[in-house]
């Protein structure tokens, strides 16, 4: 009879151990299919499939290095003075970053900025591009182009100028400016903020409230903050990510006095 026992009981472990391990691998590919579903990440990876394919100027080189970071954050800031709300707003914003490289691994567009009239210096340069706020499919995706085309336009002249310094000053030790690196794919579900705006409110207004009490306090304020912010990523080298920031709640408190 105990050797039964064991073998039921072991028996029973088994099955639910094997069911968490389901439960676990189904929870993990909702979120994969969620975030992949997303029509920012579809967007991105749709315009970078093209741009591998197809993006090309007569008797240029084609880019060889292309990638797409978006930052989708929102902010909700609360802030209070001797118990009166003066500040109550929300902020959203997506911006696009495009890393676009022309040449090869081992001398490319990056790394060099030229300034005119006949300036240059040698360093990263990032520019952004401000993206539709509304998970608008054909809209985002008409920005990455535009910003592409630019950036592919942009890195075709900096490396010719790169070239004519280097060859200007005769530099013949030189590091490679790019490396491959292996594919990562990381996704996690984009999260949104979610406070209580009415709570939050009120406890502002009674801690900024407190220093009414104190007559040599002359300026004072009490904030909240709170701070979601998710990173798309995809490249050429089939690297993919999707993954969240949150900070919340978030207080601070400042005071002058005489």
């Amino acid at each position: 009879m105990k050797t039964k026992y064991l073998n039921h009981r072991n028996a029973h472990f088994s099955i639910k151990s094997v069911s968490s391990v389901v439960l676990f691998f189904l929870l993990f590919r909702l979120l994969m299919l969620y975030a992949e579903e997303s029509p920012i990440l579809q967007a991105m990876q749709d315009e970078l499939q093209r741009t591998t394919k197809s993006l090309k100027l007569k008797k240029e080189k084609p880019p060889y290095y292309v990638a797409y970071r978006i930052v989708d954050k929102e902010i909700v800031t609360i802030v209070g003075r001797f118990g009166a709300i003066v500040e109550d707003g929300a902020e959203h914003t997506r911006d696009l970053f495009i890393d676009l490289r022309v040449g090869n691994y081992d001398f490319d567009n990056s790394n060099f900025v030229a300034l005119p009239p006949y300036g240059y210096s040698f360093g990263p340069m990032e520019n952004v591009t401000q993206l539709p706020l509304d998970d608008d499919y054909e809209a985002i995706r008409q920005k990455i182009w535009l910003a592409t085309d630019a950036a592919y336009k942009e890195a075709i002249d900096v490396l010719s100028k790169k070239k004519s310094v280097i060859e200007h000053k005769a530099l013949t030790e030189t590091i490679p400016d790019f490396s491959k690196s292996s594919p990562n794919q990381k996704i996690e579900a984009s999260q949104k903020i979610k406070i209580d705006g009415d709570g939050w409110r009120k406890t502002v207004k009674e801690l900024s409230n407190l220093f009414r009490k104190y007559p040599k306090i002359q300026t004072s304020k009490v904030i909240f903050r709170a701070l979601t912010s998710t990173r798309y990523f995809v490249d050429s080298e089939g690297n993919k990510q999707v993954t969240n920031t949150l900070i919340y709640p978030h207080q601070n408190f400042k005071y002058t006095n005489n």
